[in-house]
């Protein structure tokens, strides 16, 4: 029994990622292999690891014991993985998977997993059509599992419509970004750019720029960097009252101070990029980088700031440039607004 839990707890580990060393004196000649391995991937020595990983997966092919052979497989795949070895994981994630299946049953969490660990190969590799039906399978044994943390969905869903994206299939693209942000609002609120809100609305802004429809990028874009900043504002306004809390006010005044200079230094780096990629004739990054700088500038300096007008009036040039006209005149009416506000 003891010997089970102890499998069990080397699968749950793997699949979150974390290395793991075990103490001396295994039980048997697979452990001991296990053992020497992620003790040798500890230690960065990858010839090693993968010699003991073989090892342990001969060991379990000779005693037909599923579990360690499926610990073994994983166990490769994941030092294969590390060492940008794609085919090499790809064979040892099929070859777990088949035997998860097998062992498990096409619904159990350990298949889920792996389902993912494979389609996640397939995606480092540009082989999205690979990928896809995988993540369609994880996404859908993802909406059954109630006991798994609902925050892994959205970020799935997220990664799906990137593989579609990638395989021009915006259709099948675009609902699926927009169910992954509605979850995030809704279910996480505040801290949904730590869990992917932020990459959510930008992947999603990147699909509608590369279908040319611009009039939609631009607010998805500035969104999420609203976003960004009003999480980056609360982290520094919890760390200003903590210190205040411990009657610490210069450190609390400091924080606030340094926050300012941060977004005021950051705008004005993110604008001049802006204007180097335009001078360049990469419009699109260039674009990017605009929308980038006037949340961050606005927010450093307020909504009237001469910089701020500055970087509209660069930014309706650049619109100009790409034929995009209807949407400079917008953009050239606040900047000209900024400016008569200027000389009252």
């Amino acid at each position: 029994m003891r010997r089970k839990l102890r499998i069990m707890l080397l699968a749950i580990l793997i699949f979150m990622g974390v290395e793991v060393a075990f103490g001396q004196g295994s039980s048997s000649s697979w452990e001991q292999h296990v053992d020497a391995g992620w003790k040798a991937r500890i230690q960065r020595d990858d010839a090693e690891a993968e010699r003991q990983f073989l090892a342990a997966l001969e060991e379990a092919e000779k005693s037909g014991t599923e579990n360690n052979l499926n610990m073994g497989l994983i166990s490769l795949a994941q030092l294969y993985s590390g060492q940008h070895k794609y085919p090499e994981a790809e064979l040892a994630c099929q070859r777990a998977l088949a035997v998860f299946e097998k062992a498990l049953g096409p619904e159990h969490p350990y298949v889920a997993d792996t389902l993912n660990r494979l389609a996640g190969l397939y995606r480092a590799q540009g082989k999205y059509s690979d990928a896809e039906p995988l993540y369609q399978r994880y996404v859908a044994l993802l909406e059954k599992d109630s006991k798994r943390p609902p925050e892994f969905l959205p970020g799935v869903l997220q990664i799906l419509a990137d593989v579609y994206r990638a395989q021009g299939k915006y259709a099948q693209a675009e609902p699926l970004y927009q169910r992954a942000v509605a979850i995030l609002e809704k279910d996480f609120g505040y801290v949904a750019s730590n869990g992917g809100l932020v990459e959510s609305l930008l992947s999603w802004a990147r699909m509608y720029r590369e279908q040319g429809r611009y009039a939609e990028t631009a607010p998805l874009s500035q969104r999420a960097w609203t976003v960004y900043i009003s999480d980056v504002d609360r982290m520094a306004e919890s760390t200003a009252k903590m210190y205040r809390n411990q009657g610490k006010y210069a450190d609390a005044e400091r924080v606030e101070r340094e926050l300012e200079q941060h977004y005021a230094t950051g705008g004005r780096q993110v604008y001049s990029s802006a204007v180097a990629l335009q001078s360049q004739g990469k419009y699109a990054e260039a674009e990017q980088k605009y929308q980038q700088a006037l949340v961050i500038l606005e927010r450093a300096l307020g909504p009237e700031s001469p910089e701020l007008a500055l970087c509209l009036e660069n930014y309706t040039r650049l619109l100009h440039s790409m034929g995009r006209h209807e949407e400079a005149e917008r953009i050239e009416a606040r900047a000209l607004a900024i400016r008569a506000g200027q000389d009252e």
